[in-house]
């Protein structure tokens, strides 16, 4: 990804890793955010001790968090626990309570291994998740604007990506972070930080040109709820695809969304129906016949029928008017050139 011809390249597969990173600090994954938190919920807590008798190692129980712990000196210093520092690739999550006055948060990161960054991120009240500018080391800050919670998380990663066996698998980064203005404390580790669950959510529904989507526009949908939409062609015209956020599905007619927890994006996109035998309408704006070339052999007629602005998008068809004594000679063939206007594009078929 990072060193192929036509890939990201150094610089911007690391801010990858650092995106990818505080990302995951309120599960900012789109349309997977809700199977995110869903797998953070399903396993938070749980128990991970010794699983069986004799054992060699005594381990202490550890319970199940997304956020790291650490020890504060008398000035401010956050000293992660050892055993999780961020390996290979890895991250760290430390909440962090926040002066609800403040406009700023202030940290200094501290690094000791190598290739670290550190991000501060928050969710506002409104439920739009901010992110600060990423650092390598020294004063790392956000601005502040009605934070939930009054919480921030500070992510710190490592952002190698080239894996070196063993010496990689055991890797370990170290590093302290220095709360700074606007930070009063460390937050609870063992609270739902992430967690989000809005009383409703939007689907943006949107349609291309000879179609239209029911309903459309930004729709209002109750958390766990479902809906449906339906797409319908205008007269000469099919579904051509549906676009799921982002992604095609297929040319459906309808699409039910079930239980949702998030929101979406779906859009129609139509075109012509080839098979579509009804008589296209209205008339033509402007109809008009003439040669536009003659030789010994043949004689090249051109049609053309005019665009009709005010009328309603259609394929215009007239037949075409004989051919005069004048306008040919004895022995030569008439070939005819028809320009039909549709949709403001001009599709020319040979006769």
């Amino acid at each position: 990804m990072a060193q192929v011809t036509g890939g990201l390249g150094v610089a911007q597969t690391r801010r990858l890793i650092q995106e990818y990173r505080a990302r995951q600090a309120f599960g900012d994954f789109g349309q997977w955010s809700y199977a995110y938190r869903q797998l953070l919920n399903n396993n938070w807590n749980a128990n991970i001790h010794a699983e069986w008798s004799p054992y060699w190692i005594n381990c202490a129980t550890w319970y199940a968090t997304c956020y790291v712990s650490t020890t504060q000196d008398g000035s401010n210093v956050l000293t992660p626990e050892y055993r999780t520092l961020p390996g290979w690739s890895g991250g760290n999550q430390i909440p962090l309570t926040i002066d609800s006055s403040a406009t700023e948060a202030h940290v200094t990161f501290n690094p000791i291994g190598a290739n670290m960054s550190c991000q501060l991120v928050y969710r506002d009240t409104s439920g739009v998740i901010r992110y600060g500018v990423p650092v390598s080391s020294g004063d790392c800050s956000i601005p502040l604007v009605n934070v939930l919670n009054n919480v921030i998380v500070a992510v710190i990663c490592n952002t190698d990506y080239i894996y070196s066996g063993e010496t990689t698998r055991t890797a370990k980064f170290n590093y302290t972070l220095t709360m700074g203005a606007g930070v009063t404390s460390k937050a609870d580790i063992n609270t739902k930080w992430y967690d989000y669950n809005p009383a409703t959510f939007t689907i943006t529904a949107s349609a291309g040109a000879n179609g239209t989507i029911n309903p459309s526009g930004a729709v209002s949908v109750n958390s766990g709820a479902s809906k449906t939409f339906t797409f319908t062609p205008n007269q000469g015209y099919m579904i051509d695809q549906i676009i799921l956020n982002g992604l095609p599905i297929g040319a459906l007619e309808s699409y039910t969304f079930k239980n949702v927890h998030g929101n979406h994006t779906i859009a129609a996109t139509f075109k012509v129906n080839v098979n579509d035998t009804q008589a296209p309408t209205p008339n033509p704006a402007s109809f008009s016949v003439s040669p536009v070339a003659i030789n010994s052999s043949q004689v090249i007629m051109k049609a053309e029928i005019g665009f009709d602005a005010s009328a309603p998008s259609n394929i215009y068809s007239k037949r075409l008017p004989a051919i005069s004594a004048a306008q040919t000679a004895s022995g030569r063939k008439v070939r005819f050139i028809r320009i039909l206007v549709w949709q403001r594009e001009r599709n020319i078929h040979t006769l």
